[in-house]
């Protein structure tokens, strides 16, 4: 917990467009190419030995059309206006705010820890 609020306190500083986000989850493509993300559905080992009957290891997220697009520029490489630009260029009228509409899709994908930023990578080391 201490850790994560020195990453609060790091991302403050840093305007959320120059983030760069980073997966951290696994994901497919289903057959209508929507990017379906593998999360864990457990962090703990011991949790899933402590409950044989928890046979689901993963949890399936499956995003829309907007979502996948976000998900797929994600490289590691591009920050978060690079992938507005993208997603405005991709989707044109579709995609209006963009940039808002991509740090908050990635604020939720961070909150729920499907993402980090590599500037959070850096601070650590």
């Amino acid at each position: 917990m201490l850790k994560r609020l020195k990453e609060q306190r790091l991302l403050k500083r840093i305007d959320a467009l120059e983030l760069v986000p980073l997966k951290v989850h696994d994901s497919t493509s289903n057959p209508k190419g929507l990017v379906i993300i593998k999360v864990p559905r457990s962090s703990n080992g011991w949790i899933i030995k402590a409950l044989p009957f928890l046979k689901v290891k993963y949890n399936y997220i499956e995003l829309d059309e907007l979502g996948s697009a976000v998900w797929n520029a994600i490289d590691g490489v591009s920050n978060a206006r690079e992938i507005a630009i993208r997603m405005e260029g991709l989707f044109g009228n579709k995609f209006t705010q963009a940039n808002e509409r991509v740090v908050k899709f990635l604020s939720g994908l961070y909150y729920n820890k499907h993402i980090t930023f590599k500037q959070l990578e850096v601070a650590q080391e």
